[in-house]
């Protein structure tokens, strides 16, 4: 299947039939999520899917997925090899709600829809699967601990990702965000075990704000950390702990940019941790007591 033909070919009999993607539900039976996803390109109907589609909009499915459809078209003819095709001996009038709603020139244009994604290319990347709400508003998908293996595998699953809970926020409306889970001590005292972070997308390596901290999917897994971005001088990232006690522990791990799946920045973390400071303040503490015990001795040597 030409899932980009297709895409747009879905977007512009749904525009031609004055219908929003939230109608298809009613209509067809799917949901904004997964025809919002149709007309990203990002995931093609089943078979039987596809038929449904082609028998309510009167177009062959080798039409839908490989004739560009747009306001050149003439549209009966396309209904025409429709009827021909699935309903031989029939009139060749066509169907009357087609006709009435052909157009010679584009309707004004509608509310804009979020750009369409395109799969990775060289450092470029877009979200395989986008969450919206019924406005068309994405959705901040939550990926916790629990699913963060399976999400290694389904994130780009739109019945995967329409599987995890997902939610608005106030203030973030103007990008792809996804929410994800801290799992251990190597981003202490930055990030503690069980915060969350709301990471925005990032559409390509290059983008990559050096020595700020990203959630990095890449083949191996998932990863919250400080990120060294090295790609312009040695085509590398690097991950960085911002632990100190445990940093032997957590070495800085080297990333080929061919081996990553997705980018997000981190914007913000939310924490049920309440603790006093500890570890970097503590030894900036140590520090100033130990510069005034010194200063205290050679006072009073002097």
């Amino acid at each position: 299947m030409n899932s980009l033909v297709f895409a747009e070919n879905l977007k512009f009999l749904r525009e031609l039939h004055h219908l929003k993607q939230a109608d298809m539900q009613s209509l067809l039976g799917f949901s904004q999520t997964t025809w919002n996803n149709y007309e990203r390109g990002v995931s093609l109907p089943k078979m039987a899917d596809l038929e449904k589609i082609s028998d309510h909009f009167k177009v062959l499915e080798s039409d839908l997925l490989h004739t560009e459809l747009n306001y050149h078209t003439r549209i009966e003819d396309v209904t025409q090899r429709f009827l021909d095709c699935k309903a031989p001996g029939q009139s060749s009038k066509p169907a009357h709600h087609i006709s009435q709603i052909r157009r010679l020139t584009p309707p004004l244009p509608p509310k804009p829809e979020p750009t369409p994604p395109q799969q990775a290319t060289g450092n470029t990347f877009s979200p395989a699967v986008i969450s919206v709400d019924m406005q068309g508003r994405d959705n901040i998908v939550y990926v916790p601990i629990r699913a963060q293996a399976g999400y290694l595998m389904g994130y780009a699953d739109k019945e995967y990702i329409e599987g995890l809970p997902s939610f608005q926020m106030p203030g973030l409306h103007n990008g792809t965000y996804r929410m994800f889970e801290v799992q251990g001590v190597s981003m202490a005292p930055t990030l503690l075990d069980k915060d969350r972070v709301i990471a925005q997308w990032v559409s390509s390596v290059e983008e990559i704000r050096d020595n700020r901290v990203h959630v990095i999917v890449h083949k191996d897994g998932v990863a919250i950390k400080r990120v060294l971005n090295r790609v312009t001088e040695r085509n590398k990232i690097y991950l960085k702990s911002d632990t100190l006690t445990y940093r032997t522990e957590y070495p800085i791990r080297e990333i080929d940019p061919a081996d990553i799946l997705e980018i997000w920045y981190v914007r913000m973390k939310i924490s049920a941790d309440l603790s006093e400071p500890a570890e970097v303040y503590t030894r900036l503490s140590n520090l100033e007591l130990n510069q005034h015990e010194i200063m205290r001795a050679i006072g009073m040597k002097m």
